[in-house]
């Protein structure tokens, strides 16, 4: 399926907002999935306007959570985000200017990503993840390269660097919320819920949220 490359602002209304890279309030120290799917899948509309040379770190991230359970499988396809209750995936602005801020303090106080999600008596009815259009860059745009983009493509980005966030562990922790998992900020294990660090890749779950994410599918 193919989709463009053009960029565009996308809005939606936010219920519930976990932002990751240290911004997480009141995150739990255990792994849990207090709320989850009712059905066997589940399909994300990704905005098309999102960069073409993040599609394959999407497909990983997609594939890895399915391979944990058969019960439970993610679908996706590549739209203009929905405004109905169907999961999407999309930008969001998060209201701090990359042209008009420090670059430490930009990096300290800006979400990498966020999920808003609807849930009734424990079941999930709605879940979006928000990709944060400052922090992504890609050749061919208006944008501005910064070393402290969300990191696609070592090809047409450069090398992964202590100073990069890895987009498929980012994704990785967003998805773990779409399946219904809290933040993990205990810092005993370094789990795909735990905060993100600048230059880590944690591209799977820990055994702990793998043993809650099969014994709640």
């Amino acid at each position: 399926m193919s989709k463009n490359n053009s960029r565009t602002q996308a809005s939606a209304a936010v219920l519930a907002l976990i932002a990751t890279a240290g911004l997480h309030a009141q995150a739990s120290a255990q792994t849990s999935i207090p709320n989850k799917w009712d059905v066997s899948t589940r399909n994300i509309t990704v905005d098309q306007n999102l960069p073409y040379i993040c599609d394959a770190p999407l497909q990983r991230a997609v594939a890895t959570v399915n391979s944990y359970d058969p019960n439970f499988r993610i679908t996706y396809g590549w739209n203009v985000p929905p405004t109905d209750n169907r999961s999407a995936m999309y930008y969001r602005s998060y209201g701090y200017g990359a042209t008009n801020t420090r670059a430490q303090t930009l990096k300290s106080i800006q979400p990498l990503s966020s999920y808003n999600f609807w849930e009734s008596y424990g079941t999930i009815v709605d879940a979006d993840i928000g990709l944060n259009q400052d922090l992504i860059f890609w050749p061919g745009t208006s944008d501005t390269k910064q070393w402290y983009d969300l990191h696609c493509d070592a090809n047409q980005q450069g090398a992964f660097s202590q100073w990069h966030s890895d987009y498929e562990s980012i994704l990785m922790h967003e998805l773990g919320h779409f399946v219904g998992f809290e933040d993990r900020n205990d810092g005993v294990t370094p789990c795909a819920m735990s905060d993100y660090k600048l230059g880590t890749i944690r591209r799977s779950f820990c055994s702990a949220e793998l043993s809650a994410y099969r014994a709640a599918y």
